[in-house]
């Protein structure tokens, strides 16, 4: 199991928007300034979500550049 994490250290990136999200009521408990409109404790939250799908994405796209990689090298060994 530890050998793969490091294998793949990328995948600790999604640690970020879930310290974001479940630290929001810490770090961003206020409602002053208003981003478009929305308190800013609540548009932090929006952000964490956003950056969630953002960083699924690249997590995504890293993984099959490594598979990927990996099956090219498995067919020339």
């Amino acid at each position: 199991m530890r050998a793969r994490l490091f294998e793949r250290p990328y995948r600790l990136l999604a640690l970020g928007p879930v310290v974001a999200i479940l630290g929001a009521p810490w770090m961003a408990d206020r409602i002053e300034p208003r981003i478009l409109g929305l308190p800013f404790l609540l548009a932090w939250v929006a952000g964490s979500v956003l950056a969630t799908s953002l960083v699924m994405w690249l997590i995504r796209t890293l993984d099959r550049r490594h598979d990927a990689q990996a099956r090219a090298a498995a067919t020339d060994a």
